[in-house]
């Protein structure tokens, strides 16, 4: 489970260093009559729909208190998120992603329990203090993503402009998983920082930019 959340961040700034860099040259060479041939440059938008998608199955799960199990979730999978080169099941409670970096194969085993995991209280006290996480903590005290959307839309330094920013705010509102710390779930909770992470390279993009062309 852990490793699944580590590679979900990684195909989002995968994505997010593609737009910023590969796709924004290719667009100043075309502008400048330059051909140049991309067709290596591998994008992760279809993964990164996929394993949203996937994860919030498991947030669903999770709701379902003792009814919920990571059977019925492996079961989801092979029935909703199997995608030929990209997902597919491998053998009972395993299921393979096929990353930009390479094929990953996961157990599901454990993974409504971890994703229903509390939060430490002293963890919830050190996130309210870092600057910059504040729609983390907007999904900590109990809003929606799209509560943490509006307050990253409202920051006039944060700028959507990747493809890996159409996966926030997607994952499901309202009450998390039973257990949860705050009602809050690991999927979540890793969304959010991925989204602060991915709007901190954005405003240092923009400010490298703004410096350059000073």
């Amino acid at each position: 489970f852990e490793q699944l959340c580590i590679n979900f961040v990684n195909e989002m700034l995968q994505e997010q260093f593609n737009e910023s860099v590969f796709a924004a040259e290719r667009r100043l060479f075309a502008a400048e009559g330059v051909e140049v041939e991309d067709g290596s440059l591998q994008s992760s938008a279809e993964r990164l729909r996929l394993m949203t998608r996937m994860l919030q199955g498991l947030d669903d799960q999770c709701r379902l208190g003792e009814r919920g199990s990571d059977e019925e979730f492996f079961q989801e999978i092979g029935q909703k998120h199997t995608v030929r080169g990209i997902c597919q099941q491998e053998q009972r409670g395993v299921f393979s992603i096929s990353h930009y970096a390479g094929k990953v194969f996961y157990t599901t085993d454990g993974f409504v329990l971890k994703n229903s995991d509390q939060l430490p209280p002293d963890v919830t006290a050190l996130f309210a203090t870092c600057v910059g996480l504040e729609s983390v903590i907007t999904i900590l005290n109990g809003g929606t993503p799209a509560d943490a959307g509006r307050l990253s839309a409202a920051d006039p330094r944060a700028s959507a402009t990747t493809s890996a920013s159409s996966v926030r705010n997607s994952a499901p509102s309202g009450a998390g998983p039973a257990g949860g710390g705050g009602g809050v779930s690991a999927f979540k909770l890793n969304l959010s920082l991925a989204n602060a992470r991915a709007s901190q390279i954005e405003e240092a993009q923009a400010t490298a930019r703004g410096v350059g062309g000073a």
